[in-house]
């Protein structure tokens, strides 16, 4: 079930989870507003947040694992209607991190089936700002990625050069702390209700 969630109370309810743990490094804590995220289409997508703190991190695997009670939706009906959809499929998502966590891989999963290398695809997020404030999320068609480079990392880096298929996240808030910079974006783009 969908629930409206007030932006200007965000330091109530925003990146105040404990499903991560304190294990998962803090630069990667928190919700982010998931900055130029477009359908391919070019339209913007009507996913815009995700908060890692609802998600559970497994230290031996460095894998953080992803409900979609996670994800932050705008508030258009096309957007409840595609959440609605990914709870139907049990969509979920996997960051899976390097060892100096600088960098993830992707793995999207419907009905517990991977399914981005079904779709001839790869997802990669790093950090662009050394304390997470800003990631760095791209998208590759398989051959393509394994042109740019072998790992998340190498990949985001040369597509900041090349201004390939990306986008970056903002964190919103962690702990209480809120980046008003970042709100007042979310405003201006989707005003002051949201959904999750």
């Amino acid at each position: 079930r969908m629930h409206a969630l007030d932006v200007d109370t965000l330091s109530m309810w925003a990146g105040t989870g404990h499903a991560c743990g304190d294990e998962l490094p803090k630069e990667w804590r928190g919700l982010f507003f998931m900055s130029g995220n477009r359908q391919p289409d070019g339209s913007p997508s009507p996913l815009i947040g995700m908060d890692t703190t609802l998600c559970t991190f497994h230290a031996r695997g460095r894998t953080l694992a992803c409900p979609l009670s996670s994800m932050l939706w705008a508030p258009r009906e096309a957007s409840i209607t595609t959440a609605r959809k990914l709870a139907a499929a049990r969509f979920s998502y996997e960051l899976h991190f390097d060892v100096r966590f600088a960098a993830a891989r992707v793995t999207a999963y419907v009905f517990g089936v991977s399914v981005l290398d079904q779709m001839g695809m790869v997802w990669d997020i790093a950090k662009v700002s050394g304390d997470g404030q800003t990631l760095r999320r791209c998208s590759w068609a398989t051959e393509a990625a394994s042109v740019v480079g072998e790992t998340p990392l190498e990949r985001v880096r040369r597509a900041r050069r090349n201004k390939e298929s990306c986008f970056s996240p903002r964190r919103m808030a962690y702990a209480g702390r809120v980046n008003k910079g970042v709100v007042k974006d979310v405003k201006k783009a989707w005003g002051n209700t949201l959904f999750r």
